[in-house]
């Protein structure tokens, strides 16, 4: 499997986590019938936004490695 390869599975497994996360945040809020405050939307979004970052860091360090070879 090349390095690009082992990448796309990469962000495709952190996209998969970051789905469920959301999948779960919004089912807690719903089973405890609460609304989303505003405050519960943005830790969400700074936990999508470090995942992302986290996979982009990942995939530009694969690529790298992979052009170095």
């Amino acid at each position: 499997m090349s390095t690009q390869d082992k990448a796309r599975e990469v962000m495709a497994q952190e996209r998969k986590q970051e789905n469920h996360l959301h999948e779960t945040m919004v089912s807690r809020a719903t089973d405890s019938q609460t609304t989303a405050t505003p405050e519960l939307d943005e830790k969400a979004r700074e936990l999508l936004t470090s995942d992302r970052q986290h996979v982009e860091h990942l995939e530009e360090t694969m690529l790298s490695r992979s052009v170095e070879h």
